[in-house]
């Protein structure tokens, strides 16, 4: 099984950032839907998977941060890291 995001992330505003790390080779649509506080996702992989759904951050601001290592980037309040397709709790 391939990991990805769980789709519990959309409709949760008190998310203000996301990590997610190059494992993450399947995001489905809408993922990022009405999350309202959601600032900045942060992505290990230099470009978007190709099993990511086009519309994954239809209806989203957020801003993309691609290429990042996680080792510098400072975990913020109400951060998801996405790991093995589950969600930490906010």
């Amino acid at each position: 099984m391939r990991p990805m995001v769980p789709m519990e992330i959309a409709y949760t505003p008190n998310i203000t950032s996301i990590k997610i790390p190059n494992s993450v080779t399947k995001i489905e649509e809408f993922i990022v839907r009405y999350c309202d506080n959601l600032t900045d996702i942060y992505c290990e992989a230099d470009s978007q998977h190709k099993g990511w759904d086009e519309y994954w951050k239809t209806n989203c601001n957020a801003t993309v941060h691609w290429g990042c290592n996680f080792a510098k980037i400072t975990t913020q309040p109400k951060t998801v890291a996405v790991q093995s397709g589950k969600t930490a709790k906010v």
